[in-house]
């Protein structure tokens, strides 16, 4: 089945199939039940946007966020406890590497990957890979808040030490 339009705020679903002539017809089946608008919320967006970039060495002067230092732990704690207000599991690999997991209804299958990161140069823009990481944290927000469960796991990921700040790069 695959989405085909709206008739009267009942959303009328197309399915082919074929016949033993060879030749696909149409078979309509409409879905009674209505479903809530999946929507993004943009407060929720700007808010996330703006408590991480409160987690900064710079105030005032750009955002300076290194991967490994305490505002880099705050955000990261940040993040976690967003996504266990969604029940969403957490795991930190030996690098700092972040992977919350949003289970499909086949968890054998290979996961979405979604994501950025967090960390920053020094005195950085406050958008630079948080925008990639909030907006994965919606479409997560987005899919549990409707009750959505995709065909394979989704999985928010921050890389750690992206920008290579420690490292003089």
């Amino acid at each position: 089945f695959w989405y085909d339009r709206k008739e009267k705020g009942i959303v009328v679903w197309k399915k082919y199939r074929r016949p033993i002539s060879g030749l696909y017809d149409a078979v309509y089946i409409k879905i009674l039940k209505r479903r809530k608008s999946m929507e993004i919320q943009e407060n929720r967006i700007i808010t996330r946007i703006e408590t991480l970039a409160g987690f900064n060495m710079t105030p005032g002067n750009g955002i300076t966020r290194f991967s490994y230092s305490d505002q880099d732990r705050l955000a990261r704690n940040y993040i976690e406890q967003q996504c266990s207000l969604m029940g969403i599991s957490v795991q930190t690999d030996p690098l700092g590497n972040i992977r919350a997991r949003y289970n499909g209804q086949d968890n054998s299958l290979p996961p979405v990957w979604i994501g950025s990161h967090i960390d920053s140069v020094r005195n950085g823009g406050k958008y630079d890979g948080v925008v990639g990481v909030i907006s994965a944290l919606e479409v997560l927000n987005v899919l549990y808040e409707n009750q959505i469960t995709p065909l394979r796991p989704v999985e928010l990921v921050i890389f750690a030490e992206e920008e290579g700040s420690n490292f003089g790069t």
